[in-house]
């Protein structure tokens, strides 16, 4: 009888599929659960590198050069703008570094030889916010890994251009730029004669007939014909934008 019983349960194929089952879903669970943390983390990433970039526009734009830009760019990173994360709260800041200077390439990194503290020099502000670590669901340290992950990010950002609307089609040149001063050291000049109030109460006699400093002359409108000329020389609101320099961004992540 028990023999018989040995034989019939040996030849039931009845439920063999459950043990592939069982093989299968381990297999899809562990999969799907990989994916979720995957995703949770490049969704801190994409939040992280979101704040980093608007903290560092926000202190870009405090950059004129004057004397006090490093301080005011500092107070508008620092307190002007709050960004969140799903995960971890507000994005914190790191660190922060004024460069007078990007290398050439984007995939050079940036050195001392980039970096200034002279806030008439600061062009462009390095922001790197807080890493945030974060627990995953799959228990990675079944299998040696680690049961979190850590992301980080970092932004430059920087307006060493303008771009100026609405102006007569006129320039002059610095009359307070001497021979063999750089663009730098020109316009620390300017400033440092704007801000004397002698100097605001004096009258300049420009004059075309050469280019130097203290000179002016007319740019070259749109289309040359004088009445062009005449016509966007006497507009209050010139129709075309000049381009003087423009927006520099560059994004890396940590």
């Amino acid at each position: 009888m028990l023999r018989d019983r040995a034989i019939a349960f040996c030849r039931d194929t009845s439920g063999i599929i459950l043990p592939y089952v069982t093989l299968l879903l381990t297999v899809l669970v562990g999969t799907s659960v990989l994916a979720l943390d995957g995703a949770r983390y490049m969704s801190l990433q994409s939040q992280l590198q979101n704040g980093a970039d608007a903290l560092a526009l926000a202190g870009a734009a405090e950059l004129d050069q004057h004397s006090d830009s490093i301080t005011r760019s500092t107070n508008a990173i620092n307190n002007l703008v709050t960004n969140s994360t799903l995960y971890a709260g507000n994005v914190q800041v790191s660190t922060i570094q004024f460069l007078s200077s990007l290398p050439a390439s984007d995939h050079t990194q940036i050195t001392g030889a980039n970096v200034t503290t002279d806030p008439t020099l600061a062009k462009f502000v390095r922001v790197t916010v807080t890493p945030v670590t974060l627990s995953t669901i799959l228990p990675a340290s079944f299998f040696g890994g680690t049961n979190s992950v850590t992301a980080g990010a970092e932004a430059v950002a920087g307006f060493p251009n303008t771009v100026a609307c609405n102006f007569p089609p006129i320039f002059i040149c610095n009359p307070y730029e001497t021979a063999g001063m750089s663009d730098d050291a020109a316009t620390a000049a300017f400033r440092t004669a704007m801000n004397d109030p002698a100097t605001l109460r004096k009258q300049f006699r420009m004059d075309d007939s050469k280019t130097g400093p203290g000179q002016f002359g007319f740019l070259i409108p749109p289309a040359a014909a004088p009445e062009r000329a005449a016509s966007a020389i006497g507009s209050p609101a010139p129709a075309r934008a000049r381009a003087i320099r423009k927006e520099a961004l560059i994004s890396t992540p940590a």
